[in-house]
């Protein structure tokens, strides 16, 4: 068995639990052994373009951009954080350019191959409709949620989001200029980079390095959204 897996592989357990990737979910060692065989493993680092693959791409370390050309111009489209998967190469895509952010391995496996995995392990394909369906809606809610929201909760909503999907940890690793924020929440440069400092005056994160931010009181970062009171308001 490739050792990269190690960290979602309890070799004691005979179905694999715990914070691993969705795709994984209610697969036995066995099964995960046979994934691992089929599969192949792609490494690539910071700022080298990713290529897509046909059918399986699940970030294992890492994360992606994703970047699609208006008018000539590069504009941030999204990202793809460790336990998700890239969209594979159809027309859809063909306009997108994918990138490593930071040094970042992807677990790839072709449409033929993919297929037979799917005949020996057949859980596999409902957890690979179930995580894409997933990450569509949630992208899908996304748009809909920040045409919805003031700047302040745009950029709220999109730390929030950052580091619930990154695990929740001490510190996450953004990546991203602040140019590059405001286009993705609709925001001015200016705007992006004051509701930012909003933030860190209110003591909610801190910002020790370009490009890292520390969640320091995850809840009110997650009361910030505006997401709670939209709950309240719907029920």
């Amino acid at each position: 068995m490739n050792a990269i897996n190690q960290t979602w592989l309890d070799k004691d357990a005979e179905i694999l639990e715990g914070p691993r990737p969705a795709l994984f979910r209610g697969l036995s060692v066995q099964d995960m052994d046979r994934l691992y065989d089929a599969c192949q493993t792609e490494t690539y680092v910071d700022g080298q373009t990713v290529r897509r693959p046909q059918m399986l791409g699940l970030v294992e370390e890492g994360a992606l951009r994703e970047d699609m050309d208006t008018d000539g111009v590069p504009r941030l489209f999204a990202l793809t954080f460790r336990g998700e998967l890239v969209a594979p190469h159809g027309p859809r895509t063909q306009a997108t350019r994918v990138h490593a952010m930071g040094e970042t391995r992807l677990l790839t496996c072709e449409s033929g191959t993919f297929s037979d995995l799917c005949v020996t392990i057949p859980r596999l394909r409902l957890n690979v409709l179930q995580l894409m369906h997933d990450q569509l809606d949630a992208a899908r809610n996304w748009h809909l949620l920040l045409g919805r929201k003031t700047a302040a909760e745009r950029m709220a909503s999109l730390l929030y989001d950052v580091y619930r999907r990154q695990g929740c940890p001490d510190e996450i690793a953004f990546g991203l200029s602040r140019a590059e924020i405001g286009q993705m929440l609709g925001l001015t440069l200016e705007t992006a980079s004051r509701q930012l400092r909003a933030l860190q005056k209110a003591e909610i994160v801190s910002l020790p390095s370009r490009g890292t931010v520390c969640v320091l009181e995850p809840q009110r970062l997650l009361l910030a959204t505006g997401d709670m009171s939209e709950q309240r308001r719907a029920a």
